[in-house]
């Protein structure tokens, strides 16, 4: 921690990485890490004219301000780290960078000028580059920092080919525009904004990750391009420059972090929505099959592989006279009568196998002894894996079409009985012949081989 904080602080004026590291350290791994920061923060005051007590204070302050921008982050903000919420994203601007770089720059000015590094009529000045490069530095730093790994999760093989070819493009737009290319021989301020336009498609496509790095990418370029003297931000005073710089990153930076923050809680919330729409269609499903299942005038039983009845409808009560507490929670078996038990067994195997039963005549049993006869439709109940883990019994009551079929059927044999009786002692006569002749019942009773005439 203390060398990274050491060679971004070293990187320049304009840009102070070490500021976003600290904060993003924080973040990430707890408030354990201060220690690698303020020594980080000593060991870069110490390579400058300060002396060593001064240097302290200046650390003290640089680890300050990013315990406290850490702390309220998390205690007022909530914050999180994906920066998925317009509120995250606008809490790291406000309290992480713009809030607590007020303490970094007042402690660590204060520090140059009880130094008398240099004198106080400069103050304003020179706390104002501090704080704008601080809070350019958090803005820059810490969006990456915290969510460069979804950029290592993008698995689109079409993704990957177009982040590439946009930080490619924007590369060279912005050596076009910070650098001391013949292609633009104007140098206008204005111009610095045509870089925006990727900053939002990055947003757009690759959320805060992408936006933070193709951020950080034009600031590495322009500050690089600005020390050289290029590009439009070299047109001033090394102090205007400076200012001119930090202001711009801050307004791209800010622009792609609330665009990104705002179009991830619109994709929420269509996520949202349409999760919510399809469990509002479950549950319209689901009641219309309780209507369904309840309405029912077969019974309807649900067991699990142990043959424990797990639920039943209205009609299975109508049915077999088991009130729901008696029923449920109980073995099927107290629908079965004893001899059909094995019939039970190898329902329940042949269940468990994934297969299912169809129309099968059986007897059951109601509350009060007596026996019903019933069509079985039984059919396995799968979990989200496919693995039975129950049965759905259709038992239909056919007690009364018995009833009809056995009537019928004594009814044909009494039928049959009539006709043979009524046969016994019939008389046939043939018109054309004017021959009477007995029917072959009365011939047989009588014992006579032939009709008489």
């Amino acid at each position: 921690m203390s060398a990274a904080q050491f060679g971004a602080g070293r990187l320049g004026d304009v840009l102070w990485p070490a500021s976003g590291i600290a904060l993003g350290a924080l973040l990430l791994w707890g408030y354990s890490v201060w220690p690698g920061i303020a020594a980080g923060a000593f060991l870069l005051a110490s390579l400058s004219p300060l002396p060593h007590r001064a240097a302290a204070v200046y650390a003290a302050g640089t680890t300050l301000a990013a315990l406290l921008a850490a702390f309220l982050l998390r205690r007022i903000a909530k914050f999180d780290h994906s920066l998925s919420h317009l509120r995250d994203a606008l809490g790291l601007v406000v309290l992480g960078a713009f809030g607590s770089s007020v303490v970094s720059a007042s402690i660590g000015v204060s520090a140059l000028y009880a130094a008398h590094i240099r004198g106080w009529s400069g103050f304003g000045s020179a706390w104002l580059i501090y704080w704008l490069g601080d809070s350019t530095g958090v803005l820059l730093i810490t969006p990456v920092m915290l969510t460069f790994p979804d950029l290592l999760r993008i698995r689109s093989w079409f993704r990957i080919p177009e982040f590439v070819a946009g930080l490619f493009l924007l590369t060279v737009v912005c050596f076009i525009i910070f650098g001391d290319l013949p292609l633009i021989p104007i140098r206008l301020h204005i111009l610095a904004f045509a870089v925006l336009p990727f900053v939002i498609g990055a947003a757009i496509r690759f959320g805060v990750s992408g936006a933070g790095l193709a951020t950080l990418l034009i600031a590495l370029i322009a500050t690089i391009e600005t020390a050289f003297g290029s590009g439009p931000f070299a047109t001033n005073t090394p102090l205007m420059n400076a200012v001119l710089l930090d202001v711009f990153f801050g307004v791209v930076s800010v622009t792609g972090l609330t665009l990104a923050a705002v179009c991830e809680e619109r994709e929420r919330a269509e996520r949202e929505r349409e999760q919510l729409a399809r469990e509002q269609a479950a549950m319209e499903a689901r009641l219309r099959l309780a209507t369904i299942v309840e309405s029912s005038d077969d019974a309807i039983i649900s067991k699990d592989l142990d043959g424990v009845i797990v639920s039943r409808n209205a009609a299975a009560q109508h049915i077999f006279a088991f009130t729901e507490a008696e029923a449920v929670g109980q073995p099927i078996t107290i629908l079965i009568p004893p001899e059909l038990w094995d019939e039970e067994n190898k329902i329940l195997q042949r269940l468990r196998a994934g297969g299912r039963i169809e129309h099968l005549e059986t007897i059951r049993v109601a509350k009060t002894g007596k026996r019903v006869d019933v069509s079985l439709t039984i059919s396995p109940i799968k979990d989200a894996a496919g693995r039975v883990v129950g049965a759905s019994k259709i038992a239909r009551d056919i007690t009364e079409r018995k009833r009809a079929d056995e009537a019928l059927r004594k009814s044909e044999e009494r039928f049959q009985l009539a006709t043979q009786a009524g046969r016994m002692f019939a008389y046939e006569w043939d018109a054309t012949t004017d021959v009477v002749g007995r029917s072959a019942e009365s011939a047989q009773i009588l014992g006579i081989n032939e009709a008489a005439h």
